[in-house]
């Protein structure tokens, strides 16, 4: 495993010179890594929040899309708190009320991938979205047709944070993934977040 950030990780032997990546909860700082670590890479990045959402050259992207991932497509809340970059589809208690609410455009992982993103395979997929994460893996996992097509996750996990996003619940649809559709999983800490990493067994190219 490598470390891209002192966050994410992942097996970097298994991918291809011109990896395809997508970085949902994207930040300018983790984009400029990967484009640092894998400089042909397609790098796609998904961002709910508008004041994020700036010019793909200055992210290091190929594609920047201003949605949220979501359990299924259309106009949902964003939450925004007074730190600039916090935002979030549930309420924040910690953060105190937020100061402003914003509809924005809700996609599935499928349609973020193939409708908005333009591709049909993920080499790695990365989520720190604060706790949408949860989405992705439920769809991946009852998709047949989709979790073939995604080699590798890292992910932070939220738990602790809303009451929707359990730890039993992540670790029934973990086991799950590990179970059934043929992911191994390794799980690391990071100043008090938990950090996951998926990696599909069966070889789908």
């Amino acid at each position: 495993m490598i470390h891209i950030t002192p966050y994410y990780f992942c097996d970097e032997t298994v991918l291809p010179e011109r990896p395809v990546i997508m970085h949902i909860g994207g930040d300018p700082a983790t984009c400029t890594a990967i484009r640092r670590h894998w400089p042909d890479a397609e790098i796609i990045v998904v961002e709910a929040n508008a004041a994020r959402c700036v010019d793909p050259l200055v992210m290091g992207a190929d594609t920047v899309i201003h949605a949220a991932l979501t359990q299924c497509n259309g106009p949902i809340t964003l939450y925004l708190y007074k730190r600039t970059t916090a935002s979030s589809l549930w309420r924040r208690p910690k953060f105190g009320e937020p100061v402003e609410t914003h509809e924005v455009e809700g996609c599935t992982l499928k349609t973020l991938m193939e409708d908005r993103g333009g591709v049909l395979e993920l080499d790695l997929l990365l989520m720190n979205c604060e706790g949408a994460e949860l989405f992705a893996l439920m769809e991946i996992a009852v998709d047949a047709g989709l979790y073939a097509r995604v080699r590798q996750i890292c992910m932070a996990t939220h738990c602790h944070r809303f009451p929707v996003y359990t730890q039993e619940r992540l670790d029934w649809w973990l086991k799950r993934m590990e179970a059934e559709e043929g992911f191994d999983i390794t799980r690391e800490y990071q100043n008090g977040l938990e950090y996951v990493h998926l990696q599909y067994r069966r070889d789908f190219r």
